[in-house]
């Protein structure tokens, strides 16, 4: 339950921004970004959320969830982005470790219980201004893993990154609507799509063999030899493309629709990129949050590892 209740806490962090360095500059655009969900918590509430909850910076740090692989895989993103790598994911989450016949408990313990709350209370005395202490985590930010509007509207034009989306064809071909009001489905031009439930075995709900893996996306024309960019609506599924990537020696990151179609497509700011107005606001998305390591690099980074450590089985 703990597990649970720290996932849900960070991903309510809805107003809550990293740095001013990621803020759009035009003010239009701002009142969007303000409102959008899932924004990353800041560096501050990140720490004081895992100190409360007695994590520290020696831990390694496994993290579950109730549906298999979901929310989880943002978990351990946003350890990532916060400089802390010894964080895994248990493949099948807690599905697959009930199927097994491993232990449960039918109820979290009292401990557990209070860590949480005493982690969402620390996070909200963060954002009213108050000091939290003792913190037991340090975080490191780390930038390379957050890309901005204009990067991404940059990448439209250089095709340096692939972009690949998790969400469903429908959604991604803008044949179904978006979950959330207000918001028109489509994708961003260049981006391809590999919706995440297809990286899944459909018996076990466990991630495919990375040979499997690099075959999907090679059936979609995603080069693992190039560098990768991964979205979704709103920064969740796309970080399952990015464990998955990782899998197949590479290393991406995330997020997802609803920012780019409130920021692009409902300011009156919004211009096509030769700069004329456009009122059909073809560019559909949400950007958000992206690491791409070359495979050399990860290769150096993975040799004091290993590989097999990257999901429990």
């Amino acid at each position: 339950m703990a597990s649970t209740l720290f996932s849900r806490t960070f991903l309510a962090a809805t107003h809550r921004l990293i740095t001013p360095s990621l803020l759009p500059q035009n003010p239009l655009h701002l009142a969007s970004f303000l409102t959008l969900p899932h924004m990353l918590p800041s560096e501050e509430a990140f720490a004081a959320g895992c100190s409360a909850l007695g994590i520290e910076n020696k831990d390694g740090v496994v993290v579950y969830d109730a549906k298999g692989v979901f929310s989880a895989a943002r978990v351990w993103w946003m350890f990532r982005v916060f400089g802390h790598d010894k964080v895994w994911v248990l493949d099948g989450g807690l599905p697959r470790w009930r199927a097994s016949g491993y232990d449960v408990e039918s109820s979290a313990s009292g401990d557990a219980i209070l860590k949480a709350s005493a982690a969402s209370e620390a996070i909200e005395k963060i954002y009213q201004g108050h000091s939290v202490s003792p913190i037991t985590f340090q975080t490191k930010f780390q930038p390379h893993l957050v890309w901005t509007l204009d990067q991404v509207k940059n990448n439209m034009e250089d095709q340096t990154y692939q972009h690949v989306d998790a969400r469903s064809k429908a959604r991604f071909d803008g044949t179904a609507p978006e979950p959330r009001k207000g918001i028109r489905s489509g994708h961003i031009p260049g981006s391809k799509c590999v919706p995440y439930p297809q990286l899944f075995d459909s018996a076990s709900q466990t991630l495919l063999p990375a040979e499997d893996l690099k075959k999907r996306f090679e059936q979609e024309e995603i080069s693992l030899d190039k560098p990768i960019l991964a979205s979704c609506g709103t920064g969740v599924t796309a970080c399952i493309l990015a464990m998955s990537l990782n899998l197949t020696w590479l290393l991406s990151l995330v997020r997802g629709f609803t920012e780019w179609e409130k920021l692009m497509c409902q300011s009156t700011m919004a211009r096509g990129l030769n700069g004329q107005h456009n009122q059909t606001c073809p560019w559909k998305g949400r950007i958000l949050l992206h690491e791409q390591s070359s495979r050399e690099r990860l290769a150096t980074r993975l040799q004091a590892t290993n590989t097999d450590d990257v999901f429990l089985t």
